[in-house]
């Protein structure tokens, strides 16, 4: 049915893809940046991938027409003003978005399948990976085309048509919302979930304006990479490497860290108490199964990105001496300050060691771990020689853009 379609890598695969900007140390890619180019092409003309793709549009609008189906039964019976229907679903798979073409695997392992057609082993998503939802729960990555699910409500007598709610809810909510607005009493009986159904029945001028301050909590329970702390227009997610927060009205499509910028300095502080505040409460795996985690952002950091002045390059090929004399060029030793052995400066903030948070000023017995000497290198006598050599941009003699990178 949909096999004219052209299924384009999407926006946030291919700058995932190009490392413009880089994904995020808890979502991992097998594709090296020199191969983003022949990856893209290859995916955007495979036929097992175009097949698939087709499949799943199909499978869309197989739910669409029968959840048509049912609505059209509904007012044939005379019920339908005061039937309450709710759509929602499990996750869906990100079909290429940040680079990811299911939950977990990245397009590079999933290329390597449709070029060798085993399709049998490409796993089949459902049909909710295009919703766009404030419902969260777990599932391989805090990204909203990964955990997030829909939430769509239809009752013609008790919630105002076209009614959008930008809170963040979790799919625990969902119980104690639809029981309350059928009245259902639950005495003595303890729900961790919110009950959203007097915002959902409120009446609204505004169908656009229902939205409040409100924190959700997911997290990789399986991995432990991550936990995340969601409101309806930030995300902050706390992770073994860096700390990483979206702002979801600036950037919808989740891209770019704004973890360091000042302005957010306020709601960082408080989602993060949030967020520390659950990851106790409910024995979030990233406390008890990963030792070390950037609680802030240490003082000396790489970039992930491409490094700006040298395209198909990264902060990390900076340690092989084929291109260690790059880091000369003050451009790119600002990006990659660690890799070019330029900053040594213990992190003001905090640093979550087994469960407990601290300071540079009291992890001496910790410096044996990598990721606290990368926090608090001075503390740990763990700072680099050469710090002070010359550069040839200080002298005034800095190399031109074709010589620069003929290295």
């Amino acid at each position: 049915m949909y096999d004219h379609f052209q299924y384009k890598v999407p926006f946030t695969g291919k700058v995932a893809l190009e490392k413009n900007p880089a994904l995020p140390g808890w979502s991992s890619m097998t594709v090296d940046i020199e191969d983003s180019d022949e990856v893209i092409s290859e995916l955007e003309n495979n036929d097992v991938r175009h097949h698939y793709y087709s499949q799943i549009y199909g499978m869309v609008k197989l739910i669409d027409d029968n959840v048509g189906k049912l609505l059209d039964h509904l007012e044939a019976k005379g019920v339908d003003k005061n039937t309450i229907v709710v759509f929602t679903s499990d996750h869906g798979d990100q079909l290429g978005e940040h680079a990811k073409q299911n939950k977990v695997s990245d397009l590079g392992i999933y290329l390597t399948l449709a070029l060798s057609k085993i399709q049998s082993l490409i796993s089949f998503p459902n049909s909710c990976a295009y919703a766009r939802c404030c419902f969260f729960q777990y599932q391989g990555r805090p990204y909203e085309t990964s955990a997030g699910v829909p939430m769509i409500l239809r009752w013609p007598n008790g919630v105002q048509k076209g009614k959008v709610i930008n809170t963040a809810y979790s799919s625990i909510d969902f119980a104690p919302t639809i029981l309350s607005m059928l009245g259902v009493q639950f005495p003595g009986v303890t729900m961790h979930g919110i009950d959203a159904s007097e915002e959902i029945m409120a009446p609204n001028t505004d169908k656009n304006a229902n939205s409040k301050t409100q924190t959700r909590f997911i997290t990789d329970s399986a991995k432990s990479k991550w936990a995340t702390a969601v409101r309806d227009d930030y995300k902050l997610t706390l992770s073994p490497s860096e700390p990483w927060l979206f702002d979801l009205k600036a950037d919808p499509h989740e891209i770019y860290n704004v973890y360091g910028n000042s302005s957010y300095a306020s709601i960082i502080e408080d989602m993060q108490g949030e967020l520390y505040d659950t990851m106790f409460q409910h024995k979030f795996p990233l406390l008890s199964d990963e030792p070390v985690s950037f609680f802030n952002q240490p003082a000396c950091w790489d970039s992930r990105n491409q490094i700006s002045d040298w395209k198909k390059r990264v902060c990390a090929e900076l340690t092989d001496p084929h291109f260690s004399p790059g880091c000369q060029w003050r451009k790119i030793y600002e990006q990659c300050p660690v890799a070019c052995k330029r900053c040594c400066e213990d992190s003001t903030g905090n640093i979550l060691i087994n469960g407990q948070l601290k300071t540079c000023d009291t992890v001496a017995d910790s410096c044996s771990n990598a990721k606290v000497r990368n926090f608090c290198p001075m503390t740990c006598d763990a700072c680099a020689s050469g710090f002070d050599r010359e550069d040839e941009d200080d002298n005034g003699e800095e190399a031109d853009d074709d010589e620069r990178f003929l290295l």
